[in-house]
């Protein structure tokens, strides 16, 4: 919900998530990198998480638009090697865990199947590996196109974290993917791990478990 006040405009958003207070820590983790709105005040109810922010002019979702790799690099050049806002936040790991195990997994997107066990089995081995790496630092979770907004003088800006810790590798490698257009993933997704200074084979291997796990 959108408010005008003596200040300007804010964005009032409520949510029931039990994972809201998570996900306003990660949002403040992003506003105070300039990557994200600016986050005024959260409060918890016994209810709801409400979270009051800056409105993004011109704040248009590029949501299923192709984005330029040059635009998306300075976003996750800033989230590198930052710290998860809290050591109390669930981990990107075990939601990724947690899908590739899902014999029933529903929540996919138009037109798409559930991976073959074969396929999630070795997904969920690369998982484990690139769990003991640098897997519990600052991480948006679900950086597709539908949470990049445009923001003043062309600036991307995150909003709508999934209130986890993780890897910003991921993020790159979903951005590249979700943003790619008619563009390979996978060339994308090694080129934008250049571009933000990142290790190239750990985006890729993040890629093949993102796209198993249908995310």
């Amino acid at each position: 919900m959108e408010v005008e006040t003596d200040h300007g405009y804010l964005v009032v958003r409520s949510t029931p998530d039990p994972l809201g207070m998570m996900q306003a820590e990660v949002s403040q983790s992003l506003s105070d990198l300039g990557i994200g709105p600016q986050i005024y005040e959260v409060v918890q109810t016994s209810v709801s998480v409400w979270t009051v922010a800056s409105r993004i002019f011109p704040g248009d979702s590029l949501h299923g638009r192709a984005i330029s790799l040059d635009r998306l690099a300075p976003i996750f050049q800033r989230m590198r090697d930052q710290n998860s806002p809290s050591n109390q936040l669930p981990t990107l790991a075990d939601w990724l865990h947690s899908r590739l195990s899902d014999e029933n997994l529903s929540d996919l997107a138009p037109g798409r199947a559930q991976a073959p066990f074969d396929e999630r089995r070795h997904a969920a081995a690369i998982l484990e590996d690139l769990e003991s790496g640098a897997s519990n630092l600052l991480c948006h979770g679900d950086a597709s196109s539908k949470n990049i907004l445009l923001g003043p003088d062309g600036q991307l800006f995150l909003i709508d974290p999934r209130g986890v810790s993780g890897d910003v590798c991921y993020d790159v490698a979903v951005a590249a993917w979700k943003t790619a257009g008619e563009e390979k993933p996978s060339a994308r997704a090694a080129e934008l791990a250049r571009l933000v200074g990142v290790d190239t084979e750990r985006v890729q291997a993040w890629l093949v478990v993102a796209d198993t796990a249908r995310v």
